[in-house]
């Protein structure tokens, strides 16, 4: 027992030093940025989160809350961090490889007991070892989406050891074992179910290595075989409830995935035909292959009568007509191809199309592979076996070296993308992995290498609107705003009802104040997604632009009915009603925006305005405020805190705002006159500045070119405070024509009285 445990050790150790590269492997833009670092119900683990995992199907295309719960538990101890994902992996798979070496020598236990030991200890390695090292096993450890693989397996091992056991035990402990067995094969389908068709195996055993049923399954139903049917119903109902789960998610799968759409013109024969494929293709592939990838698309397109479909139809039914009437001599091989038709039935690609024969999808099926190796070394005779075992051991070396080189491919999405192009040369496929290369440098914002490989992409797949609309993100975060209206526009094109193509449209014409050629595009995302509540905002902003108002109050009327306290379109609707100088009705509109959005700085301007044009000045006050706390580079929030506290005789305060605001805007008219009468006329002297006014006066007088009465007035003031009452008089009388030429009676009037105090040589005072 001590051999074998070092043994494990040894195999382990192994594991960990071939797929060492997986330490410094970051997520990759294939799944892992969807189910994982994208996936924010794994990011903590609450109750609402723990509900959504065993709920959930839009994430997944498979039923899969063991798997979501493993990755949650890795965040809340380590976060987002990929090497304690790949880490996980890696020890996940270490472990089903020692858990398959003791796996494989006890099932050789069960023949040939005449054999030693030994045979059995060293084929049993040899099996393991050959599995675990193996380049198929790559993508399963170096990805940290493919995680559960491993540990679906590792449930799967453990189930067989406990049912192996179950069936030497005691009456008083078989049914406790069967059920412990049944209950971790339901833990590894809720992970993934890759080992649906598990009863089947259970089956097998029982006939062909345990004996407790006969070879013939019409005896079955005998009064001695039925106890160990009926052992098989919870394992059954784990399946048929996990299966149903399954199925139904895929039927009514979110429009992300599609998959309706995507199977309607796969005829069965083509399904068939692909299944016979796979059957054979894992046959052949672990042992003569020596070109793998992260992706084949050889089932992408093909035809019934392609010559590969054919022989590997007629291989896999020779091979099961042949062993099938040599059972009687070779048991073992027919146990065999039956588990092995039986583990791939779900990798067979029935429900999808375009299927992909994936690496991974042989993580499981490859064990049989392993134990017919650990068979054929034990039966060998003496003479051969040590050379077998070293030819063995050198193709297994030589695997370990493939292995290790391929980890390496998953070590970012640059290096597995630019890896995938390059093995797919000419193949159409790879259009798809141009887009992906694209948007892995979009995230980093290297978008002068994103454009390039979306417009790669594109040359192969023209109508491709998601591509578009990729493509027209990078042009537009470059700033080329004309080129990304244009990708938009050609997603549209290809795809008329891409309600995100349509909004983002829209958005790019209301940036460029053109709101007639945004409102079709808002309205058409709107149509495309009726709870599209950023589409209907942005159409009655469009439309209130426009002067549609009415129309306008229409639509975002109806966003309040989707989303009542929806502070978009509160503040949207308050805006319109201002318009309409529907002043109450307005601030009810920006108080529910502020409530649901405390930190909209707009929304606190517009009710703080409203409030202020209703006489509450004091109310108004604090909203700008926090308008001008929460958007410090507004300065017409900063005019209007400035005219708040002038009301309500904070004049210190006043000052302060009025500076800000022509910090930020050295040319706001408004702020300077305002700001300039409080230094220039003001009765505390210890708020006046005559020089400071000045300046403020003449900048204003500068801006007008003379020609607003209101800022000459200013300047006027302003000569007084200083003493210039001379100066003062003459900009007066330039004030009083400018008034009279315009038709300002009354401020002519006003202004007279000025000329009349500075005349007696008195500044002014209010």
């Amino acid at each position: 027992m001590r051999r074998d445990f070092l043994i494990g050790a040894i195999l382990f150790l192994i594991c960990v030093a071939v797929f060492s590269p997986v330490y410094q492997a970051d997520f990759v833009h294939w799944d892992d940025d969807l189910n994982i670092t994208g996936n924010p119900h794994i990011q903590k683990l609450n109750g609402e989160n723990l509900r959504w995992m065993f709920t959930d199907f839009s994430f997944m295309r498979r039923y899969v809350p063991m798997s979501w719960l493993t990755w949650g538990l890795t965040c809340h101890f380590f976060g987002l961090n990929p090497r304690a994902f790949h880490l996980e992996g890696l020890l996940l798979h270490a472990i089903n490889a020692v858990l398959l070496f003791f796996l494989l020598k006890k099932l050789l236990s069960y023949s040939r007991k005449e054999e030693s030991a030994d045979q059995s200890t060293l084929a049993a390695a040899l099996g393991a070892f050959l599995w675990a090292i193996h380049p198929l096993r790559v993508e399963v450890v170096a990805w940290a989406n493919c995680q559960m693989y491993a540990q679906s397996l590792l449930f799967v091992l453990l189930a067989t050891f406990v049912y192996l056991r179950a069936t030497s035990a005691p009456s008083a402990n078989k049914n406790r074992l069967i059920l412990l067995s049944a209950f971790l094969f339901l833990l590894s389908l809720l992970t993934y179910p890759t080992a649906i068709a598990f009863v089947v195996v259970l089956l097998v055993m029982d006939v062909f290595l345990l004996g407790r049923l006969p070879m013939d399954p019409r005896r079955w139903l005998a009064k001695d075989s039925r106890s160990v049917l009926l052992e098989k119903i919870p394992f059954v109902v784990a399946t048929l409830a996990v299966a149903g789960v399954t199925l139904w998610a895929r039927a009514h799968m979110t429009d992300f995935w599609k998959v309706a759409d995507r199977i309607d013109g796969f005829s069965w024969p083509s399904r068939i035909a692909q299944a016979f494929y796979i059957w054979a293709y894992y046959v052949w592939k672990p042992w003569v292959s020596f070109e793998w990838s992260p992706v084949y698309t050889q089932l992408v397109s093909f035809g019934v009568t392609d010559w590969p479909f054919i022989v590997s139809s007629l291989a896999v039914i020779g091979i099961t007509i042949w062993l099938v009437a040599k059972r009687a001599r070779w048991p073992w091989a027919l146990a065999l191809w039956i588990c092995h038709l039986a583990l791939l039935v779900p990798m067979l690609g029935l429900t999808e199309h375009p299927h992909y024969p994936n690496d991974r999808y042989n993580y499981l099926a490859a064990i049989i592979g392993s134990l017919l190796v650990a068979l054929f070394v034990r039966m060998l005779p003496a003479n051969r076996r040590t050379k077998v075992i070293a030819a063995f051991l050198v193709f297994g070396t030589m695997l370990a070296a493939f292995s290790f080189q391929q980890t390496k491919i998953w070590r970012n999405s640059n290096v597995l993308f630019s890896t995938v192009i390059q093995k797919l040369g000419n193949d159409p496929y790879r259009a798809d992995i141009y887009w992906r290369l694209g948007k892995t440098f979009a995230a980093e914002n290297d978008f002068a290498r994103a454009i390039p490989n979306y417009q790669k992409s594109l040359e192969l797949f023209p109508s491709s609107a998601p591509v578009h609309i990729l493509l027209a993100e990078a042009l537009f975060a470059r700033n080329q705003t004309n080129d990304a209206i244009a990708e938009y526009e050609l997603a549209v094109k290809s795809d008329p009802r891409n309600g995100l193509a349509h909004y983002n449209l829209g958005i790019l014409f209301e940036r460029q104040d053109k709101p007639s050629e945004a409102i079709p595009h808002f309205r058409s995302a709107s149509e495309a997604d009726t709870n599209h509540i950023d589409a209907y905002n942005g159409l009655s902003r469009s439309l209130a632009k426009s002067g549609q108002i009415e129309q306008a109050m229409v639509v975002l009327q109806q966003t309040l009915r989707i989303d009542p306290a929806n502070a978009i379109a509160n503040f949207n609707l308050g805006n319109a009603c201002m318009q309409q100088n529907k002043i109450p009705e307005a601030l009810a509109h920006f108080a529910q925006a502020v409530k649901t959005k405390p930190d909209f700085a707009d929304a606190h301007y517009q009710l703080g305005s409203c409030l202020a044009m209703t006489g509450r000045i004091a109310e108004a006050l604090p909203h700008f405020v926090e308008s001008t706390r929460l958007k410090p580079t507004f300065a017409p929030g900063f005019l209007a805190l400035g005219m708040a506290s002038s009301q309500t005789r904070q004049f210190a305060s006043a000052i302060n705002a009025y500076n800000k605001a022509l910090q930020i805007n050295p040319d706001f008219m408004q702020a300077l006159i305002n700001l300039g009468w409080i230094l220039a006329s003001h009765n505390d002297a210890n708020l006046r500045n005559g020089p400071e006014a000045l300046r403020l006066a003449q900048h204003a007088v500068e801006l007008s070119h003379e020609g607003d009465p209101d800022s000459l007035d200013l300047l006027a003031a302003a000569y007084a405070e200083c003493k210039k009452f001379p100066e003062a008089a003459t900009t007066v009388s330039k004030a009083i024509s400018v008034a009279n030429a315009k038709g300002e009676s009354s401020r002519a009037t006003q202004l007279e009285a000025r000329l009349e105090l500075y005349r007696s040589g008195q500044p002014l005072r209010q």
